[in-house]
């Protein structure tokens, strides 16, 4: 799926109005127009970019790099 940066919070590695295209079948599959997960393949690593739905507001998209992981 395409994406657009909105914002100069990747700076300087993704820029302002920069293009990605996102893969989501490498974390696993879900279950058509849903949040539930069919199959897991593998969890977020440090360095990886990642998009996500914001809990407040579900229909925003934030676009950030992993930095810390559990433990």
């Amino acid at each position: 799926e395409a994406y657009v940066i909105p914002s100069g919070s990747m700076l300087p590695s993704l820029l302002i109005h920069d293009h990605i295209f996102v893969n989501k079948l490498v974390y696993g599959l879900r279950a058509p127009f849903s949040e539930n997960w069919v199959a897991k393949f593998s969890e977020p690593k440090r360095g990886d970019v990642i998009v996500f739905k914001y809990l407040r507001d579900m229909s925003t998209f934030f676009i950030k790099r992993v930095l810390g992981e559990p433990g």
